[in-house]
């Protein structure tokens, strides 16, 4: 996914870098992960558009939205996660959780 968004955003002319891990604590010593993508420079961002897009391409590998559910908990049961929210409990079946707090409208 990375390297589809590197060359998205070099295609568009963006000053854009690849951060391997020591690079990316340097500038965010709190964040963890293996690599990361670098834009410096500010921009206009359609916040709708981009929440449409992440949407969809969730939806598209499988995914599901909950859409009106706070997550009351999370849970490390060995080597699953269990969400507890006001919906239920849910038990993803992928390793990657993203929490999107746009609205859409």
């Amino acid at each position: 996914m990375k390297k589809i968004y590197y060359k998205r955003g070099f295609k568009n002319g963006l000053n854009i870098e690849v951060l391997n891990q020591a690079e990316m604590r340097k500038i965010e010593p709190n964040v963890n992960g293996i690599s990361a993508i670098k834009v410096p420079m500010g921009g206009i961002v359609n916040y709708k558009k981009v929440t449409e897009s992440l949407a969809n391409d969730i939806i598209s590998k499988g995914g599901e939205l909950k859409f009106n559910t706070k997550v009351l908990d999370i849970n490390e049961k060995g080597n699953e996660i269990e969400i507890v929210t006001n919906q239920g409990i849910f038990i993803p079946n992928i390793s990657l959780i993203v929490p999107v707090c746009l609205a859409i409208g």
